[in-house]
């Protein structure tokens, strides 16, 4: 009997039972009371008029000798209770893994969070929001000396690290519906984000299609919660499907080709192919918004009709007629499946229809992307030369194929600024509007201006100057867009002084020692020219000129002073720090409040010791790590303090190699 909630004190579900070791063919009577304040009057009830009452059930406990961790499952339909005689995906030999244990502000990263230089990261799967069949893949993990750092950590497990390499299929631990994606064959794993590895591409299909079927979602929740580690997933049930291949294997490739293209439009998937080169058909925003909503609207609908394509051919594997309760059960439970978006772009569309503001402001990130050279523009220009998308199971590239390289610079149609400063001012030669306006006329031409009062009406801006040096205006948008994976890392910075009188954009992925000095030698000149201008404005007593270029003096000075102050530290950024922790010393000179929050945080934490993991921790508290180094052989090898570590791991001794003769005296009795 079930008696759930609201039976002890303490807060906990209950139950009552008679147990025997021995299954039985006897039937015996189960009482549900789960969903009932009132138990004792419905188990009076219950026990008087057990063969009218709906909540009392008759089976026998011989039916659930198969079912996972000695699950009662008196509720369970026939047709359920026969899958769970099938052979389990353990037994069928595609065992899921759980994958290593890491510590997530140390190890994980997203891969915007990375320059150039990238021999310390690997690709992580961690899980991902729900998506059925395929995701986006964005994920880091720093892997320092070859993991050594890694493997030092106390709560480290190596779990997995042996099938790294295989392709196969990967699904998220947490989650109220079951979803399993590609596993590509560089990604490791976590025990957030497990795997069934080691599958050929056959098996790979076959599993993506059974474990995103309704029947496979609706059996694995009748014997877990929301966590489904491998243990579980290992338990469940598969039918039979040699003779349904062919079909499995056509409906999972669809469904990658459509998602696939979806999520290429995102710029935050290292998938990413552009946006403008693959949406932009003619010079007018507009009407190609409304092209690629027709065709959302038609992927959309072919997509539903393939997903319920698949759950019908497990129903039809599993033997549930279509007319039966159990067939209309499961058609039910697809209620529980959470709305998917085949746009990934957050907030472009709801119910996948377009939302065109949106889109406007992504394009004009994509177009800032290509003023500081994040973007090669020859793609946008020329969408034909992408390259196209690799084999599903490929390992992943650690930047997009559409990114610019340094090597690609000669007779580059634009001019980039190689320090990654630009700056907010747009009467200013290498302002950041200036920048965008020159990607947009190599673009579009003569349709430039056009498309730019175009974005901004969609935007609801009365200009790109006004959008982009807003702190609520560009920067918020990308802010939001660049929080992924719980990290709040955008790669735009907006430097300004407390008034917002003066901005200097910094591309992080440019950001190195030398980029404070950068910006003080900026200031310095700005303050120069403001000196002369208010030479001027007095010699012409012009009163308001003088008193704006006062302000703007003396704004520009307190930045000088908070940026000096950094640089005196010293500031020595580390893109393997990731841009929380790198970009904590700058919280005062950013406007934008969510930001600010965020960078106040991480910059109490750094003082207080819990990032000193970080390489910019040593350089700010070298005394207090040098002292930590001696007792933590981890903190030891990070820094490069092994020679300080007074508590070195033991050396282990090889194993002795057993001898060939006997290794005990024999006595004749």
């Amino acid at each position: 009997m079930q008696t759930g909630w609201n039976v002890l004190d303490a807060n906990v579900e209950t139950s009552t039972l008679v147990i025997s070791k021995i299954s039985s063919n006897k039937e015996g009577v189960f009482i549900d009371l789960l969903d009932t304040d009132n138990k004792e009057s419905k188990l009076e009830n219950a026990i008087k008029n057990s063969d009218s009452i709906s909540d009392v059930y008759w089976s026998k406990s011989i039916d659930y000798s198969n079912l996972p961790n000695t699950v009662i499952g008196y509720k369970f339909d026939g047709k359920l209770l026969n899958l769970f005689n099938c052979k389990n995906i353990e037994q069928r030999g595609m065992p899921a893994q759980r994958g290593m244990a890491l510590v997530a502000d140390v190890h994980f990263r997203l891969f915007y969070e990375s320059n150039k230089q990238l021999l310390n990261v690997r690709h992580i799967y961690e899980g991902s929001g729900y998506t059925l069949f395929y995701t986006q893949y964005r994920d880091f993990m720093i892997w320092e000396r070859n993991g050594d750092i890694a493997k030092t950590y106390p709560n480290f497990r190596p779990t997995g690290i042996d099938s790294v390499g295989s392709s196969g299929l990967c699904y998220g631990k947490r989650g109220d519906i079951l979803d399993a994606h590609i596993l590509k064959r560089n990604l490791y794993f976590t025990v957030e984000g497990q795997t069934i590895p080691r599958l050929n591409k056959e098996s790979s299909f076959t599993m993506l299609s059974y474990i995103n079927s309704i029947v496979s979602q609706y059996a694995i929740n009748q014997y877990t919660g929301q966590h489904k580690p491998s243990g579980y997933m290992n338990l469940l049930p598969m039918p039979d499907y040699a003779d349904r291949q062919a079909d499995i294997e056509r409906i999972i490739t669809e469904i990658i080709d459509i998602k696939r293209w979806w999520f290429s439009l995102d710029e935050t998937n290292l998938e990413y192919h552009g946006l403008i080169a693959q949406i932009m058909h003619g010079h007018h925003l507009g009407e190609s918004l409304d092209q690629l909503q027709e065709k959302l609207t038609a992927d959309y609908t072919r997509y539903q009709e393939l997903v319920k394509e698949n759950d019908d051919l497990w129903m039809d594997l599993a033997e549930i007629e279509v007319d039966s309760d159990f067939r209309a059960t499961l058609n039910a439970y697809k209620s529980c499946r959470p709305y998917e978006e085949l746009l990934s772009i957050d907030g472009a569309s709801n119910g996948n229809v377009i939302n065109k503001q949106v889109m406007a402001q992504e394009i004009v990130m994509e177009l800032v992307g290509m003023a500081f050279g994040r973007w090669n523009i020859r793609y946008a220009a020329q969408p034909e030369t992408i390259p196209p998308f690799g084999d599903v199971f490929d390992a992943l590239p650690f930047m997009p194929v559409v990114s610019f390289q340094s090597e690609e610079a000669q007779l580059y149609p634009l001019t980039l600024p190689t320090d990654g400063i630009l700056i907010g001012d747009d009467q200013h030669p290498d302002s950041l509007v200036k920048r965008v306006q020159e990607v947009m006329h190599s673009l579009w031409k003569n349709d430039a201006d056009e498309m730019e009062s175009e974005l901004c009406q969609l935007i609801g801006v009365d200009s790109l100057q006004t959008y982009l040096e807003s702190p609520n205006g560009f920067f918020d948008y990308h802010f939001k867009r660049y929080t992924k994976s719980r990290r709040k890392a955008p790669i735009y910075w907006p430097v300004s002084s407390p008034e917002g009188e003066i901005t200097l954009w910094v591309y992080y992925p440019q950001l190195s020692s030398q980029t404070l000095p950068h910006l003080l030698l900026l200031l310095s000149k700005e303050h120069t020219a403001a000196q002369s201008d208010l030479t001027a404005a007095q010699l012409a007593n012009d009163k308001k000129r003088e008193a704006a270029l006062l302000n703007l003096m003396g704004d520009i000075r307190t930045l000088e002073a908070e940026l000096q102050q950094l640089n005196d530290l010293p500031y020595k950024p580390n893109h393997d720090d990731g841009v929380p922790v790198t970009a904590a010393p700058l919280r005062n000179v950013f406007r934008h409040n969510a930001w600010k929050k965020e960078c106040l945080s991480n910059w109490e934490n750094l003082q207080k010791g819990e990032y000193d993991w970080s390489h910019l921790a040593y350089a700010l508290y070298p005394a207090r790590i040098r002292d930590k180094a001696k007792k933590d052989w981890c903190m030891a090898l990070t820094h490069g303090l092994e020679e300080l570590c007074e508590n070195k791991p033991k050396e282990k001794k090889p194993r002795k190699k057993c001898s060939e003769g006997p290794t005990m005296q024999l006595f004749d009795l």
